[in-house]
């Protein structure tokens, strides 16, 4: 009887955060507390490495979600306004799992969480900016900026106050500081320095 094979897994802290953010990238993603942590037991190139590759994935991920975002609006535009506040929370929901899947990346700093939270943060409101334009244009401006601004995309919380699908995993906190003799941490790459894409969803 052959065996089973053995499912491909990727070796080395390098290899093993490229895997899992190429899922990421996608939205399809599992909870990444099994990656190696973020801290000053990684040499400072393979840091930067793996911090470059975040930043991609933070701004394809996030492209994606634009293009989920017009596709899923255009849809409820045709249904009609009542499906509105459905597409809002779908959209809400898929940029929380953003947040607090890499939130949950064991070891990635304060500094990073907070330039992701501002970016998302950012993102939803240029994207709540043009629905509530968009809802202005239209034959009934006062029911549509209504719904728009009852089920608004702007979101981001402090602190989540139960785990995420499919990222399960509470948020690892901050490394401690590495002392004086200790050697250096990952850098602290703002996220804003790869911005999300600006482009109108409302076409």
């Amino acid at each position: 009887m052959t065996p089973a094979p053995v499912p491909f897994r990727p070796r080395g802290p390098y290899n093993q955060w490229a895997a899992w953010l190429d899922e990421f990238s996608l939205g399809t993603a599992t909870s990444p507390s099994g990656l190696p942590p973020l801290d000053e037991r990684l040499d400072p190139t393979t840091a930067d490495l793996i911090t470059e590759l975040l930043v991609t994935a933070f701004r394809r991920r996030t492209d994606l979600w634009l293009d989920e975002t017009l596709r899923d609006f255009e849809k409820a535009v045709s249904a009609g306004p009542d499906r509105l506040p459905a597409f809002l929370s779908h959209a809400r929901i898929r940029l929380q799992w953003i947040r607090d899947t890499l939130h949950d990346c064991p070891g990635l700093p304060q500094s990073a969480r907070d330039s992701l939270d501002e970016a998302l943060t950012e993102l939803a409101e240029s994207t709540q900016q043009e629905l509530d334009r968009w809802a202005a244009r239209q034959s009934e401006p006062g029911r549509l900026r209504q719904l728009v601004r009852s089920n608004a995309i702007i979101f981001l919380r402090p602190e989540r106050s139960a785990p995420a699908t499919p990222s399960g995993a509470p948020p690892t906190g901050p490394p401690g500081p590495t002392g004086p003799t200790g050697p250096p941490g990952p850098p602290d790459q703002d996220v804003r320095a790869s911005p999300v894409r600006r482009r109108p969803i409302i076409l």
